[in-house]
């Protein structure tokens, strides 16, 4: 039964990164909300079987409190009629966190995990793909921007992006041929897909992603070292010969956008909101309420403001309790799975710092991600001691 329900997990994660792409319409939704909650149908049943379930952490009970005031919003939400319907989605999304506890047991199943959602990504990066049309090209339009269907061009790309620290972690590991392959064409997949939806936030979050990679090759082989180089070099060439000039020219005024400290007019909308935040401090507009607690069309851009605004400060003290949980653990940590979870974290603040990705399914898999490794890691550490503590009692007792 835990191994039907690890499956139905595998192959929802594997759904994260194309999650938009594939509609049923109402009321099923889109494969990710379908497979959410196949995958929660199929951990129920097994811990309804066994009749116990795994003891919860202080950053599940901050989790379920957060949840419960995003629900409790809708008391006083600026959007009564909407607020039901994003509390459900912030249920949703947040369900993995539980799924991962219950299932995730060892560094095994955060390996088949992780490599679940660089297969998925690379179903998204062959949709941009199939979306590239050379005739846009040549018909010289001012920008080139390609994405998935029913995606976001800046969400992709930060989709897309969170794939790479998860790449060369898999990479890194060496389980099986098969998947370090996988793993390192990624490396050339996944970037060139983010140049291509011209994103400059995906851009910059790649661009943080990739630093990472001297830490996952410190203990690895000469020829490993050299063939990642080689690719790195491969994919640069691909990505500059073949990627259209008016992504590159887009990507380009990143550096310019930075010096003027207004990300793209953003700044015009956060100032809004940091006024508008003064009249709710305390409990805030409620969930999904941002546009209409503060009289504007825009959406956030920025999820750590979104849930300021939403949630006040005391969800906002919540949430920093969720963050500091998934932050925490990593000092546990050591060798590739620190530097992957310190790369997947870095990289997600990074680039929700300019995205409303609050209830974005994908943030939830991030944080317990990071969570059940970090924690899996300090169990399986604690176990070796005590075997060890085990082993010298034995042997002192036999010497005596």
């Amino acid at each position: 039964m835990r191994k039907i329900a690890f499956i139905l997990l595998w192959l929802y994660v594997f759904t994260l990164p194309w999650d938009n792409i594939l509609q049923f319409g109402e009321p099923i939704g889109s494969i990710g909300r379908v497979a959410a909650l196949i995958a929660f149908a199929g951990t129920a049943a097994l811990v309804a079987t066994n009749g116990n379930m795994h003891r919860l952490q202080a950053f599940h009970i901050a989790t379920a409190a957060y949840l419960v005031m995003v629900a409790l919003s809708a008391l006083w939400s600026a959007d009564p009629e909407n607020t039901p319907h994003y509390a459900r989605v912030y249920v949703q999304s947040a369900l993995v966190i539980w799924l991962l506890w219950e299932l995730v047991s060892d560094q095994r199943a955060l390996l088949q995990l992780a490599l679940a959602y660089v297969a998925g990504a690379y179903f998204a990066a062959f949709s941009i793909y199939r979306g590239f049309s050379s005739s846009t090209i040549a018909a010289g339009a001012k920008e080139a921007r390609f994405t998935a269907e029913n995606w976001d061009a800046n969400d992709l790309a930060l989709v897309l992006a969170l794939g790479i620290p998860l790449a060369l972690y898999v990479m890194s590991k060496k389980t099986h041929w098969t998947s370090t392959w996988l793993a390192r064409g990624y490396l050339v997949l996944g970037p060139m897909g983010v140049i291509l939806t011209s994103s400059r936030s995906g851009i910059v979050v790649t661009a943080v992603a990739l630093c990472a990679l001297p830490f996952f090759l410190l203990r690895q082989r000469a020829t490993t070292k050299l063939a990642m180089v080689l690719i790195l070099i491969g994919a640069g060439y691909v990505a500059w010969n073949y990627a259209p000039a008016q992504s590159w020219s887009r990507l380009s005024t990143v550096f310019s956008s930075v010096r003027a400290g207004d990300f793209n007019d953003r700044q015009l909308i956060w100032q809004t909101a940091l006024r508008s935040f003064g009249n709710n401090c305390v409990l805030g507009v409620g969930a999904g309420a941002f546009q209409s607690g503060i009289g504007s069309y825009y959406t956030a851009h920025n999820t750590f403001l979104a849930v300021l605004v939403e949630q006040g400060l005391v969800g906002f003290c919540i949430f920093s309790v969720i963050l500091c949980g998934a932050i925490f653990g990593i000092g546990r940590l050591k060798g590739e799975d620190r530097w992957m979870c310190i790369s997947l974290l870095l990289c997600w603040a990074v680039g929700v710092f300019t995205l409303g990705w609050a209830m974005h399914r994908v943030t939830w898999f991030v944080l317990g991600f990071v969570f059940s490794s970090a924690y899996i890691h300090h169990k399986e550490t604690r176990s070796l001691s005590r075997a060890a503590g085990w082993q010298a009692e034995f042997a002192t007792g036999e010497n005596a």
